[in-house]
């Protein structure tokens, strides 16, 4: 078996270098890959909320903004989002069980949730939006 000369492999390196970074530098007609862009931010949770989770109270589910319900545990900022959506759409709950309606919410997110949450009679005037704002008030005819 022919050995090659390191003059050869050398040779051979370099070439393939040259190719890559020739490759590289080229625009090879594919799209450019989006730029990665970090997920809007929802505004701070209340230090009300923050203060009544860490003294072990419960958070009332009709009227914890989206960026509160962030803070229970399995709660990201889209299901947030949907509780929300699913409170406003219903009138506001009438027991935390039924947050297993919402789409992402299962038996173990409802469970771990479950004893950080409380729900009193909704009222229009608190049923908060998605995006913070009041529920639209119902116009007395």
């Amino acid at each position: 078996m022919l050995k090659p000369a390191p003059k050869d492999l050398a040779a051979a390196l370099l070439a393939c270098v040259v190719s890559v970074v020739a490759l590289a530098r080229s625009d090879s007609g594919h799209p450019a890959a989006p730029a990665l862009r970090p997920p809007p931010k929802a505004p701070p949770a209340s230090a009300h909320a923050v203060a009544l989770l860490r003294d072990g109270e419960p958070l009332e589910l009709n009227q914890a903004s989206a960026s509160e319900l962030v803070l229970l545990p399995g709660v990201g900022p889209k299901l947030a989002a949907r509780i929300v959506d699913e409170r406003v759409r219903r009138g506001g709950f009438t027991q935390v069980d039924e947050l297993e309606q919402v789409k992402g919410v299962g038996p173990a997110i409802l469970a771990r949730v479950r004893p950080l949450l409380r729900v009193s009679r909704p009222t229009a005037a608190k049923l908060h939006t998605a995006a913070g704002s009041r529920a639209p008030q119902p116009k007395n005819r």
